[in-house]
């Protein structure tokens, strides 16, 4: 079959906990036809065909409109003894058809309802009757159907517990979300498929205009065109534009949308060999008002072992999970074994009395060939009888010290808070700061750690923010926004003495703007001493003579360093990218041959720009910047002064 998806029946769980809830009245528009075939379903037909006609708008609002082929060939639902003796959902775009394998002991249609969705999504996006595939990762194929399921969550279309174990998840770094390209080389789904759909949940509710959901919409509308002039392959490069685009300067967490979401943990697939043990809070009693103050806390596990990319669950694996409260006090302890796929869930530790508004601690410890592994998370205690809602407006902020200890003894005076609506310090001395704001505004948490900047989603957010150190300094640069702790810190310091450029300001230098092509080639000619063009001619119309970049365009043609836009061309007021960037430093330096590739230039084979990055990459100019670098991401000038100082110096 084409296009076939097969979905381990255990990610589904959620999907298939959904009810079937009225919908909140909209007009009645014109939807693909249905086709249910099969036996085995535990409802009628009817009760399908209503379902299909309620839930199909809201699939449009969330995703735009589907494929032409939706109204050409209709869609097919499938439930046979065949089907269920799958074990799996299946998907086929060649046929509009879904074959539903996992509820065999399905009594309702609340239980099918969820999976019919949920791989009905995945076929949205197709050209040619050939599904988009993102060759950069399953976890996107995932997080783009995923989307609808949260989304009607949230806007309490459906009832079930939205997770708002994000930023607990993300916090644990890229070796434990993903690891993997494909789903089938995951010991469990779970995570990296929850997290990578929430991720694009933060980024639909954080950048969407007020009062709609149409980020994602207007990114999945830049998809389709670009499909339908060179095809169905969606690389991350074209992801990325599609995303700043309709951004139009839009940031989440201060960062451009495609810097945010390829820094995200869900996005790695290069996880390193290993055996890792992971412990992360089960939220869901927070969420649906049987939170933990007073209640046995529980926790969920993972435990795998990683082999050239392929991963298995740590079977029968013994791990004792303790719980602690803010004071470091140990509430309860309990020995759990791993289940065959290498996971718990949802198991109460027998710890309890946690106070109000708290922060607490879990960490899990085992033992595998002789080697100790331990896991550490963070998660809240609420009062009895107070629970987080779908459309809360508090952001929870658990304060640690990046490692193991909650941190209490912090005063008002300590934390600053800008972009909020109210700001509550009373919880402090239980390691709690709790912040009120409205959707899509970005809360900057100043702390003598330094300063962190959070957007509002739809909903609560629930953040480890570390917020011990010694506090900051600004000695190394006139700039009050480069503290000396910064990556770049050396970087812009070496860029100001040697005149390569100045700040926005005389305090300001502005690390996260973008620069243009312009300012980037002008920054490199400075960099080499400002020598000055041999010719005077200059063969594009856009680069007037009298302009700051004149010679240091006219400099970097003649040394092969860039051709420009076209013949006549240079464009030096567009925003350079990061894979220009380099590929104007790697031809700076005489376009070296590199001996090797690297993982990262392998993920783009073919690009203009592919040995440019292996030798960036192998030499040491990509290292410890703000994520990992994504082509044709627009390159902020944190980054870019980092790589020209590395240059300078390799």
């Amino acid at each position: 079959m084409k296009n076939i998806k097969r979905t381990l029946a255990l990610v589904l769980t959620l999907c298939m906990a959904l009810s079937l809830l009225p919908v909140t009245a909209l007009a009645a528009p014109k939807v693909p036809p249905l086709t249910v075939k099969g036996d085995r379903w535990p409802c009628d037909e009817e009760t399908l065909q209503t379902a299909w006609k309620k839930y199909y708008p809201l699939m449009v609002r969330y995703l735009g409109e589907p494929s032409e082929d939706f109204w050409t060939q209709g869609v097919t639902w499938i439930m046979t003894d065949e089907t269920l003796a799958h074990g799996n959902n299946e998907w086929n775009a060649d046929t509009n058809t879904v074959e539903m394998g996992v509820p065999v002991h399905a009594t309702s249609v609340e239980q099918c309802i969820g999976g019919l969705y949920h791989e009905t999504g995945h076929m949205w996006l197709q050209y040619n009757n050939e599904a988009l595939v993102y060759n950069f990762g399953q976890w996107m194929t995932e997080a783009a159907t995923n989307i609808v399921g949260l989304l009607l969550v949230a806007n309490d279309i459906v009832e079930a517990g939205p997770t708002y174990s994000f930023d607990i998840w993300d916090s644990m770094g890229w070796e434990y979300i993903n690891g993997v390209v494909t789903d089938g080389d995951k010991h469990c789904r779970r995570i990296s498929d929850n997290s990578a759909g929430l991720a694009l949940y933060y980024l639909d509710t954080v950048l969407s205009s007020a009062g709609t959901f149409d980020y994602l919409v207007k990114v999945n509308r830049l998809l389709m065109e670009y499909a339908a002039e060179h095809g169905i392959v969606i690389s991350a490069e074209t992801y990325a534009a599609a995303m700043d685009e309709v951004a139009a300067g839009k940031t989440i967490d201060g960062m451009q949308p495609s810097e945010w979401l390829f820094s995200r943990a869900a996005s790695n697939t290069a996880g390193s060999d290993g055996t890792y043990l992971y412990a992360y809070p089960n939220l869901g009693e927070v969420i649906d008002g049987n939170n933990w103050a007073g209640h046995d806390s529980r926790v969920n596990l993972m435990g795998w072992t990683r082999t050239s990319r392929k991963e298995t669950g740590l079977s029968g694996q013994a791990v004792t999970v303790s719980a602690y409260d803010y004071s470091g006090a140990l509430k309860g302890s309990k020995q759990l074994t791993l289940a065959e796929d290498g996971s718990v869930e949802k198991t109460g530790i027998g710890a309890d009395g946690f106070a109000p508004y708290s922060a607490l601690r879990f960490t899990a410890t085992m033992t595998v060939a002789g080697k100790n592994y331990s896991s550490t998370c963070f998660s809240l205690a609420l009062p009895d009888g107070e629970y987080i809602k779908n459309d809360d407006d508090r952001l929870f902020f658990l304060l640690t010290d990046g490692d193991e200890k909650i941190i209490t003894d912090l005063t008002a005076a300590d934390i600053l808070v800008s972009g909020a609506n109210r700001v509550d310090t009373s919880h402090l001395a239980t390691g709690m700061l709790i912040v009120t704001a409205t959707q899509g505004a970005e809360v900057t948490v100043t702390s003598p750690a330094g300063s962190r900047t959070i957007s509002k989603p739809l909903g609560s957010r629930i953040i480890p923010l570390t917020v011990t150190g010694a506090p900051a300094t600004y000695t190394k640069t006139p700039f009050k926004d480069v503290p000396d702790s910064a990556y770049y810190a050396d970087a812009v310091a070496w860029a100001v003495e040697n005149a390569v450029t100045k700040g926005i300001s005389e305090d300001t230098f502005s690390p996260y703007a973008t620069c243009t092509r312009g300012q980037v080639v002008t920054f490199l000619w400075r960099s080499a001493g400002s020598p000055k063009p041999v010719s005077t001619n200059n063969p594009f119309m856009d680069v007037k003579a009298g302009s700051y970049y004149h010679d240091a365009v006219l400099w970097a043609v003649e040394q092969g360093i860039t051709n420009g836009t076209s013949a006549t061309t240079f464009s030096p007021e567009d925003t350079c990218t990061s894979d220009q960037v380099v590929t104007f430093l790697w031809r700076a330096k005489g376009s070296p041959e590199t001996a090797q590739s690297s993982a990262l230039a392998k993920k783009y084979p073919n690009a203009y720009y592919t040995d440019a990055l292996a030798w960036a990459d192998n030499n040491g100019l990509l290292e410890n910047t703000n994520g990992p670098l994504v082509p044709s991401a627009n390159s902020p000038r944190a980054n870019i002064v980092t790589y020209l100082y590395r240059f300078s110096l390799n």
